[in-house]
């Protein structure tokens, strides 16, 4: 199209990528054909076409994309924490979407694929939904006069912000345990909790705080004593599915060696016997606080320039989520106040109660009784529940009094697959 031909014909590219609450379009360009590439990128927003052919097109590509994505355990993963979440939250939905489920799903059971993204953009697409970044060579006065020319006519629907009356998991879903077959070789645990979303609390950082203590590999961490054992080969530590406005996700990830995966309730007991450690008087140290806010602004004083693609993209999404005064330093996760108090309500929501624990192995091949076909999305989802709701779990006791058996969830278990990636797995509560 006109808007692709001009910016490949004066040296620059165009892309676009959907995350879990926006969408971010961009485009690079030689600096004397910005005015040229900014009018014709305006028109998306005032006047899109919104072609069959085009939506064909996007169907394709994003088809394509997830090809690519069906041998990732990381996407694998993350689609049976969607598959046994809450199932009235839009987060449990797939969140790539292929052909199927995009257009050829659609049209069979009646629908018309133009119309649904006709009603999306007019649902959502607003001028006050919207945030842009602009840079280029020309004097800042000239840059601004610019963008409030070629933008003013984007339509303002003065829409709400979006909301979410639910939460991502129920409480049933809460204090389980999901075993996942992966596609490589090795084995790994992540604990993963929902917290409120760190982009409220973007000034104290306490995922920050709690994500440098767990994460640490010197003397006297977590790490530390699981590699002394032989349990653990690597660990990382912080928030995980990226930054929402919702909620957030926090993990701790554990690569396990076999005989980690031996003792992997001991190897979760450690996560929680620190996490009790941190949350006893004087747990909290504003010591650590300032050693973190240090190293946050060292990482910001020297990082290395960045491309301007990468920099105007990423300063558009942190409008969405941060004070403009305020966005540079949260973006690059700069605390600004020490706060026990933020810190500390973090702290008591990392607990086996409200913990999801994902083992992933290959192990659970050997253990399941049978291999069984793919269950629908609503059999997953109501199988998830069932599964979950005795969860229960206090304390590291609660994950460490089998002696270490990794596995006392069960010989026999039967495993489902999950309809999209074929992944194998099953969930169960925590044992007591």
């Amino acid at each position: 199209d006109e808007y692709t031909k001009f910016i490949s014909d004066h040296g620059g590219t165009t892309n676009a990528y959907t995350a879990a609450e926006h969408t971010n379009y961009h485009f690079d360009v030689n600096w004397e054909a910005l005015a040229g590439a900014l009018d014709r990128f305006a028109q998306f927003f005032i006047a899109p076409t919104i072609s069959e052919d085009g939506i064909e097109r996007e169907v394709m590509a994003v088809d394509s994309e997830h090809g690519k994505n069906l041998s990732s355990d990381a996407w694998r993963k993350s689609q049976v924490s969607k598959a046994t979440a809450n199932r009235t939250h839009p987060w449990a939905r797939f969140s790539s979407g292929n052909r199927e489920t995009l257009f050829t799903g659609p049209k069979a059971a009646g629908a018309d694929p133009r119309v649904a993204v006709v009603d999306f953009y007019n649902a959502h697409y607003s001028a006050d939904r919207c945030a842009l970044a602009v840079l280029g060579r020309q004097p800042l006065g000239e840059l601004e006069d610019m963008v409030r020319e070629l933008f003013a006519p984007v339509p303002n629907k003065q829409l709400p912000p979006p909301s979410f009356a639910s939460d991502m998991f129920l409480p049933e879903q809460l204090g389980v345990m999901l075993r996942v077959v992966p596609v490589r070789e090795g084995q790994s645990l992540e604990l993963t909790w929902q917290v409120p979303p760190s982009s409220r609390s973007f000034r104290e950082h306490p995922l920050g705080y709690l994500s440098h203590l767990l994460g640490h590999e010197g003397e006297g961490s977590v790490f530390a004593l699981l590699k002394a054992r032989g349990w653990a080969s690597a660990l990382w530590a912080g928030e995980s599915g990226g930054t929402l406005t919702f909620a957030s996700l926090f993990t701790v990830h554990v690569d396990l060696t076999e005989e980690g995966e031996r003792n992997i309730r001991r190897v979760a007991a450690c996560v929680f016997s620190y996490l009790g450690l941190l949350r006893a008087p004087g747990g909290i140290s504003q010591a650590v606080h300032e050693e973190v806010r240090g190293l946050a602004q060292l990482q910001f004083d020297t990082r290395d320039k960045s491309r301007p693609l990468t920099y105007c993209t990423n300063i558009a999404n942190g409008l969405q989520l941060y004070p403009p005064q305020d966005m540079l330093p949260a973006l690059y996760g700069v605390p600004r106040v020490f706060s026990p108090e933020a810190i500390r309500e973090f702290l008591e929501l990392l607990t086996p109660a409200r913990v999801r624990l994902f083992w992933i192995s290959k192990s659970h091949l050997k253990s399941s009784s049978h291999e069984t076909a793919s269950s629908s999305a609503s059999d997953t989802a109501a199988a998830a529940t069932a599964g979950a709701a005795a969860a229960t779990g206090n304390g590291a006791d609660d994950v460490s009094n089998n002696n270490g058996n990794s596995n006392s969830n069960g010989n026999g278990a039967v495993l489902l697959t999950e309809p999209i990636y074929g992944t194998r797995y099953d969930i169960s509560p925590l044992p007591r």
